[in-house]
């Protein structure tokens, strides 16, 4: 045989006419035939199925390549707007306590009755200033 017979099997005289000429030439040769032709068509069944696999190979080569190439941005991404969240909270929570603390000692400065009351309490008046403290910060701290 010719090699553009092996390129092309459906010319005259290429693979597939001399295959069908085996089949019809009658017993032996017919039974070889039709079990030439069954391998080949499965032959063909698995080089469709190896082709089929390796474009899904190709196609998730390419999706690992993307994630791979877009994770570092989308990371950053993420951790900005984290960061700034955090920093909201905290600054928020740091301008309630010191709010609060200079409320606090602008009414103990201004009234002579709350000077009196906080220096018998004054004990109690810590204690309860560090527990509101505490209770700001993990209020700020289990939000999200």
């Amino acid at each position: 045989m010719k090699e553009s017979e092996w390129e092309n099997p459906f010319v005259k005289g290429g693979p597939q006419d001399l295959l069908e000429q085996l089949i019809s030439s009658g017993y032996p040769w017919g039974i070889l035939g039709k079990r030439l032709k069954a391998i080949d068509e499965q032959f063909k069944d698995v080089t469709n199925q190896y082709s089929e696999i390796h474009d899904a190979i190709e196609a998730l080569n390419k999706s690992v390549t993307q994630i791979r190439e877009n994770t570092p941005k989308m990371i950053r991404n993420i951790l900005r707007d984290e960061v700034g969240s955090l920093q909201n909270r905290w600054l928020i929570g740091a301008g309630s306590l010191i709010i609060g603390a200079s409320g606090f000692f602008l009414a103990v400065i201004t009234s002579s009755s709350v000077w009196g009351v906080l220096q018998e309490y004054g004990v109690v008046a810590g204690i309860l200033c560090m527990v509101a403290a505490a209770a700001t910060f993990a209020f700020i701290g289990r939000q999200k």
